[in-house]
């Protein structure tokens, strides 16, 4: 996933600057979900639908992820791949096998914190045009003025939360992952990009501007264009 992708890049990889990558990362938290929304509306106004809910959601919500597994990458024990390298394990496999496993924990917390803000969410879609959970009982009880509708789907609304937590402690299992003593004292090796550095930058870069440029430029575009009228409380 991108959050995941991300996570190894700022913290396992000799991603240059990545201090400042994992800055901007983390970012997006500072603009609320119906920010993002509105700017990427003023920014491209046919934007609506499904698709366009996708993107929004990921680009206002991915830090949620991006937190968990960045933590968890940070405090693995280096010395647990080492031993799956020397048995003759590739870099994949030792991914797949012995770290993988240890970000089960961060991935299933994360992924139950973006889905209970998104079945929560309303302005973000509002926006945007497409119907969710929460629209539609905000249409159901002010527009049609049907409170029995309004109550029964914030009932189905309540019921996907909690099979959403019921999911994530099923997932999750009873596994926890724990070591005696303190671990390697040394620092994580991190991995050599080589000549996949560029394109590897591309990735931070990209989302810092869809995720931060956008809302940044047009919050300022729509501020230039009201002027001086803009600051005034006298009115």
């Amino acid at each position: 996933t991108l959050s995941a992708a991300l996570a190894w890049l700022t913290e396992r990889s000799d991603l240059p600057g990545n201090r400042l990558w994992s800055w901007l990362s983390v970012a997006p938290l500072a603009i609320p979900a119906f920010v993002h929304s509105y700017a990427w509306i003023s920014f491209v106004p046919g934007l609506h639908g499904l698709w366009a809910g996708v993107l929004v959601s990921v680009i206002a919500y991915f830090p949620f992820l991006y937190l968990p597994i960045s933590a968890a990458l940070r405090r693995l024990d280096p010395a647990l791949e080492d031993a799956a390298a020397a048995l003759g394990l590739g870099p994949w496999r030792v991914f797949a096998r012995v770290v993988l496993p240890q970000l089960r924990l961060a991935i299933c917390g994360g992924s139950l914190l973006v889905g209970l803000h998104l079945l929560a969410e309303y302005g973000l879609y509002v926006f945007i045009r497409f119907d969710t959970f929460t629209t539609a009982i905000v249409d159901q009880f002010q527009s049609t003025f049907n409170g029995p509708a309004a109550n029964m789907l914030a009932a189905v609304l309540v019921a996907c939360c909690l099979f959403l937590l019921a999911l994530e402690v099923m997932i999750r299992g009873e596994e926890r992952y724990a070591r005696v003593g303190s671990g390697a004292a040394r620092k994580q090796q991190r991995a050599r990009l080589g000549r996949a550095t560029l394109p590897c930058l591309l990735l931070p870069a990209a989302v810092a501007l869809l995720s931060l440029g956008v809302p940044f430029v047009t919050v300022g575009r729509w501020l230039l264009a009201g002027g001086a009228d803009v600051w005034r409380w006298d009115e």
